[in-house]
């Protein structure tokens, strides 16, 4: 994202135009572009996506609480959020999202029992980051035992995605969702 910035030919623009009004256009590429730079926008087209995170670490504190802690080395931009989702299965069909805002540690209550640990980062003006799973890679990522005496680790509910992703097509790992408009016929999200 940096670097993307409008610009105006001002030499034509002064040649066709004069120098009043190229005057007064460049005032308005000045401030395009500032409030691109200010928002995480992309005044020419979509928003990168932040790198992907370097690490996400999770600990198990006791009492049914894991401590997640994600490491993120790259140099970034104001503006990017941190996510987590856990699951009792490895494959993620039913998960939970935890968006920790602009903190890289959280306390969870999960409740008792195993659960997988992904993890990413995302602007609010981008799709999301590639996860980044605990103890391995996505075909192989490592459980984390609870141990405690607190209730059984909840299932989720199947994946409704989060942000403008759609309830009829969910997908997981997906922070602010991977499209800036999520329509009026999106299904509502069950409650339990």
């Amino acid at each position: 994202m940096a670097g993307t910035r409008f610009s105006l030919n001002r030499e034509l623009l002064h040649a066709r135009l004069g120098p009043e009004v190229t005057d007064e256009l460049i005032r308005f590429e000045q401030a395009l572009n500032t409030m691109a730079q200010q928002t995480n926008a992309n005044p020419l087209g979509p928003v990168d996506p932040p790198p992907q995170i370097s690490a996400v670490t999770v600990t198990p504190k006791g009492g049914g609480v894991h401590q997640v802690t994600i490491q993120d080395n790259n140099p970034i931009e104001r503006g990017v959020e941190y996510f987590a989702e856990y699951s009792q299965t490895p494959d993620f069909s039913t998960f939970t999202s935890v968006p920790m805002g602009p903190s890289r540690q959280v306390d969870v209550p999960v409740g008792t029992g195993p659960v997988y640990w992904k993890a990413y980062s995302a602007k609010k003006t981008s799709a999301p980051s590639a996860p980044i799973y605990h103890g391995g890679t996505e075909a192989a990522p490592a459980a984390v035992d609870s141990q405690g005496t607190t209730a059984a680790v909840s299932a989720g509910i199947p994946g409704t995605g989060t942000g403008t992703e759609p309830s009829t097509d969910p997908r997981g790992s997906a922070g602010y969702g991977f499209d800036p408009v999520r329509s009026a016929a999106s299904v509502e999200i069950p409650v339990a």
